[in-house]
């Protein structure tokens, strides 16, 4: 797996670490980034400078992921009303 500039190979649970990230951020999206950052790729034992660089790579995709679903561009419009039929 490659970055999406092509530069080093990404290691492939740097993925899995911003899916972690994302959902911790849909849970609290106070909490700090940079506090998130640490205890993941600690938790994960991942090589961290090289994972804040993959992040700064990639960290719309995990602003996309990690917005809740209401405020989403890509979020569907609301429903219509249904319509009431008499029943006769």
């Amino acid at each position: 797996m490659t970055t999406p500039h092509g530069s080093s190979p990404a290691h492939p649970l740097f993925a899995v670490a911003m899916l972690r990230i994302a959902l911790e951020l849909k849970k609290n999206a106070d909490a700090p980034l940079e506090a998130l950052v640490e205890q993941v790729t600690e938790r994960m034992r991942l090589d961290g400078p090289a994972f804040r660089k993959h992040l700064e790579l990639n960290l719309g995709l995990l602003r996309a992921n990690a917005r809740p679903p209401s405020l989403s561009p890509e979020a569907a419009p609301a429903r219509a009303p249904r319509r009431r039929t008499q029943r006769g």
